[in-house]
C-alpha cells in the first residue's frame, strides 16, 4: 500500500524517496526522478479523507487545474497527476527552503522584504487568475507560500483545500457548516478564513484577498489582526464575521498610513468593499514600495526566470544528498549570471557536502564580494572553517552573519557547534539556548544543545534535548541517533541500538545512524556485527571518512590492526585533516607495538585538533610504555586541562606520578653505591 512506503522505497520503479512529511490533509514523498536525474515531491491525500470514489473523482479534478496553470515563477508548478494503487498522486516541482510561517515566526521580515514578498505573492495569484478565470485557492496561509533560493516566493497547494470536501456537507450553511467543517477539515484554515468562507458555497478572488490580508498583517506586524489568535471555531467564526482588527499604526507608529489603509481594505467583511482582484492590490503594493525606496520593483522575467529554476533545481538535489549533480545547474546558471551570489554560496555548499573545502571557501568569497551583506555566505563559510578545523575563523564569519541578522537560529546553532569543538562547551549551549530563543521548535538546535551537553558528561540531560527534539518530530531520524550516542555515554548499549534501529526505520540510508550502531556493537564487543554497520555505512557513502576510521577501529577490536590502519588511511586520503582517524591510526599502532609511529600519530592529530582530550592520554600511554614517564605525565595534564573530570587520566596520571617517585628513589640509591 502506499501509505506504508518508506524512505528508500521507489514508486512505479522511478521515483526513490527521500524523505517524507505528513501533514494534517496530505502525505508529500520527497523524491529523486532516477530517469530525470531531477528532484520531485509526490503529494496525495491520506487514506482517510479518500471516502469513496467521488472524492477520488474531485481530487483529481481539481489537481488537474493545478497542472492547467502551467510553469510560473510564483506558483509551485504542478506537472502530473497519476494514479497509482487505485489513489490519485500529484506530482510537484520540489522548492528548498522554507514556509513563509518560518519567516514570521523567527520575525526575519523587515518592512521592505514584507512588501518585496507580498508583490511576488500578488503577481503569482494574477497569473493565476489570468489563466484560469475565475479560479479561487480557498487556503491562502502562510504555510502555503514556500520562499525558495533567492528569495522567490512560491504559492502552493491551489485547489486540494476545494478537493477535500465532502460533496454531501457543501449545502450545509451557518453553525451546521461551522461543525461540519470541524469533520471534513478541509474549506480553508480557520484563521485566514474569509467571512464568506463559513456561509457561502460560491466564493471568488476577493475571499483570497481577505486571506492574504491577514497574511499581509502577520508579515509587517509578527501579530495576528484579531484578538483572538488560537480559539474554537466559533471564536474565529466571530472574529472573521463581526471582529474589529487591531490597526497596524497601533501596533507599529512607523508603518506607512497608506500601508495600514491597504490591509485595512484587504480585510473589509464585505466582499465588495475589499480589493477586487490582486492586479490592484499588487499595484498599490508596488506604489507603496517605490515611495519608501525610491526605486520600482522589478519582477524578473524571461532569462532570469531560467537561472532561479537551475538555482532551484540546484538546491533540491543537494537536498537529496546529490551535491554533484547540483554542482552542474549552479554552473549554468553562473554561465548566464555570473554576478549571481546565491548560485556561489549554493555552490560552495554543495562543495562543502563533497568535502572541496578549500573550493567551498573560494565560492562563499565570490559570493560576499558580489553581496558582502549574504548572510548565509557568511555563515556557510564559517561551517566550512570549522570543517577545516579553522574555528576561531569559523566564529568569526558566524559573527559577521549574526551582525546582519540577529536572528539566524541556524547561525546561532552553527556557532555553537563550533564553540563545541573547541571544548567550550558552556558557550556553545548558550548559542544554541539563543537559538531555541528564536526558534523554540529548531529540532536541529536541541540535537546540537544536546551534543555540548553530552561532551559535558551530562547524558541525561542530553536525551530530554533528543526527546524535545522527538517531540517536535517524531520521524527526525537525526533525533533518534543522537539520543542514542547519549544512550552510550551512559553505556546503555543496548537501548541505544534500539533509538539506531528506530532512525534505520525511519531513513534506512542514514550512515550515521548505522556507524553509530556499529559503535554501540564495539561496546558490547560484538566486533563482526559492528563492522556489518560499518559496511552497511560505507555502501551509503564510501567516502565517509568516519565510517572508514570506526571500522578500524572494530578490526583492532578483533586484533587486525594492518586492516585497521589500511581503513584509518581510507579515512585520511578522504580527508586528510580527520584528527579522528589520526588518533585510531595511532591506536592500531601502539597495539603492534610501533610506539614512535604512533606518537607520531597522535601529534597529527593534536596539531589538527589540540583539544582533543583522548589523543592527549592515548599519546600519554604510548610515553609510559616507552619508560617516558615525565612526557607521559606532561600528556595527562592536558587532557585533564582540557576535562578535569576525566577520572581514568586522572588515576593513570597517578600511576605515572607513582612510577616517577620509585625512579628517583632507585636514582638515588644507585648514586649513593657509586659514591660508595
Amino acid at each position: 500500500m502506499a501509505a506504508n512506503w518508506k524512505i528508500g522505497d521507489k514508486i512505479k520503479d522511478r521515483y526513490e524517496i527521500i524523505n517524507i512529511k505528513m501533514g494534517g490533509m496530505g502525505i508529500v514523498y520527497l523524491c529523486y526522478d532516477s530517469e530525470e536525474g531531477l528532484p520531485l515531491a509526490i503529494k496525495t491525500f491520506h487514506e482517510r479523507f479518500l471516502f469513496d470514489e467521488d472524492a477520488r473523482d474531485r481530487f483529481t479534478r481539481e489537481a488537474l487545474i493545478w497542472v492547467e496553470l502551467g510553469k510560473h515563477r510564483n506558483i509551485v508548478r504542478a506537472l502530473i497527476v497519476l494514479q497509482i494503487e487505485g489513489q490519485p498522486y500529484i506530482f510537484l516541482e520540489y522548492i528548498p527552503g522554507e514556509s513563509l510561517n518560518v519567516w514570521i515566526e523567527e520575525r526575519r521580515l523587515d518592512l521592505l522584504t514584507a512588501l518585496d514578498f507580498a508583490v511576488q505573492f500578488c503577481n503569482g495569484m494574477e497569473y493565476a487568475s489570468n489563466k484560469l478565470g475565475g479560479i479561487v485557492h480557498r487556503d491562502i496561509k502562510p504555510s502555503n507560500m514556500l520562499i525558495g533560493p533567492g528569495n522567490v516566493v512560491k504559492v502552493t497547494d491551489f485547489g486540494l483545500a476545494k478537493a477535500a470536501l465532502d460533496k454531501g456537507k457543501e449545502k450545509e450553511t451557518g453553525k451546521v457548516r461551522l461543525n461540519s467543517f470541524l469533520q471534513s477539515g478541509a474549506k480553508g484554515t480557520l484563521p485566514w478564513m474569509a467571512p464568506e468562507q463559513f456561509f457561502q458555497e460560491e466564493i471568488d478572488t476577493r475571499a483570497d484577498i481577505y486571506s492574504f490580508g491577514i497574511v499581509l498583517y502577520q508579515m509587517i506586524t509578527g501579530k495576528y489582526p484579531y484578538p483572538i489568535k488560537i480559539g474554537t471555531p466559533e471564536e474565529f467564526y466571530v472574529n472573521h464575521l463581526k471582529g474589529k482588527q487591531v490597526p497596524l499604526l497601533k501596533v507599529n507608529s512607523d508603518i506607512p498610513v497608506e500601508l495600514n489603509s491597504l490591509v485595512t481594505k484587504c480585510l473589509e467583511k464585505k466582499p465588495r468593499n475589499r480589493y477586487q482582484n490582486f492586479a490592484q492590490l499588487k499595484q498599490d503594493l508596488s506604489n507603496i514600495y517605490r515611495t519608501l525606496t525610491g526605486r520600482k520593483l522589478v519582477l524578473a522575467e524571461g532569462e532570469e526566470l531560467d537561472v532561479n529554476d537551475l538555482l532551484n533545481k540546484g538546491v533540491s538535489l543537494a537536498m537529496l544528498g546529490r551535491p554533484e549533480e547540483a554542482i552542474e545547474f549552479y554552473d549554468n546558471a553562473l554561465k548566464i549570471n555570473p554576478r549571481d551570489a546565491d548560485a556561489w554560496a549554493n555552490k560552495g555548499t554543495a562543495l562543502r557536502r563533497l568535502k572541496k573545502l578549500e573550493q567551498a571557501i573560494e565560492c562563499h568569497d565570490e559570493a560576499l564580494e558580489i553581496n558582502p551583506r549574504l548572510a548565509m555566505a557568511w555563515t556557510n563559510k564559517g561551517s566550512a572553517l570549522g570543517d577545516l578545523g579553522k574555528f576561531e575563523q569559523a566564529i568569526e564569519c558566524h559573527d559577521k552573519a549574526l551582525e546582519i541578522n540577529p536572528r539566524l537560529a541556524m547561525t546561532w546553532t552553527n556557532k555553537g557547534a563550533v564553540l563545541d569543538h573547541l571544548g567550550k562547551f558552556e558557550q556553545a549551549i548558550e548559542c544554541h539556548d539563543k537559538a531555541l530563543e528564536i526558534n523554540p521548535r529548531y529540532a536541529l538546535a536541541w540535537a546540537n544543545k544536546g551534543t555540548a551537553l553530552r561532551a559535558l558528561g551530562k547524558f541525561e540531560q542530553a536525551i530530554e534535548c533528543s526527546d524535545k527534539a522527538l517531540e517536535i518530530n517524531p520521524r527526525d531520524a537525526e533525533a533518534w541517533t543522537n539520543k542514542g550516542t547519549a544512550l552510550e555515554g551512559l553505556e546503555k548499549f543496548e537501548q541505544a541500538i534500539e533509538c539506531y534501529d528506530k532512525a534505520l526505520e525511519i531513513n534506512p540510508r542514514l550512515a550515521e545512524a548505522w556507524y553509530n550502531k556499529g559503535i554501540a556493537l564495539e561496546g558490547l564487543e560484538k566486533f563482526e556485527q559492528a563492522i556489518e554497520c560499518f559496511d552497511r555505512a560505507l555502501e551509503i557513502n564510501p567516502r565517509d571518512a568516519d565510517a572508514w576510521a570506526l571500522k578500524g577501529t572494530a578490526l583492532g577490536g578483533l586484533g587486525k590492526f594492518e586492516q585497521a590502519i589500511e581503513c584509518s588511511d581510507k579515512a585520511l586520503e578522504i580527508n586528510p585533516k580527520d584528527a579522528d582517524a589520526w588518533a585510531l591510526k595511532g591506536t592500531a599502532l601502539d597495539d603492534l607495538g610501533k610506539f614512535e609511529q604512533a606518537i607520531e600519530c597522535y601529534d597529527k592529530a593534536l596539531e589538527i585538533n589540540p583539544r582533543d582530550a583522548e589523543a592527549w592520554n592515548n599519546k600519554a600511554i604510548v610515553f609510559y610504555r616507552l619508560g617516558k614517564i615525565e612526557q607521559a605525565i606532561e600528556c595527562y595534564d592536558k587532557a585533564l586541562e582540557i576535562n578535569p573530570r576525566d577520572a581514568e587520566a586522572w588515576t593513570n596520571k597517578g600511576t605515572a606520578l607513582d612510577d616517577l617517585g620509585k625512579l628517583e628513589i632507585l636514582a638515588k640509591k644507585l648514586s649513593n653505591l657509586i659514591h660508595k
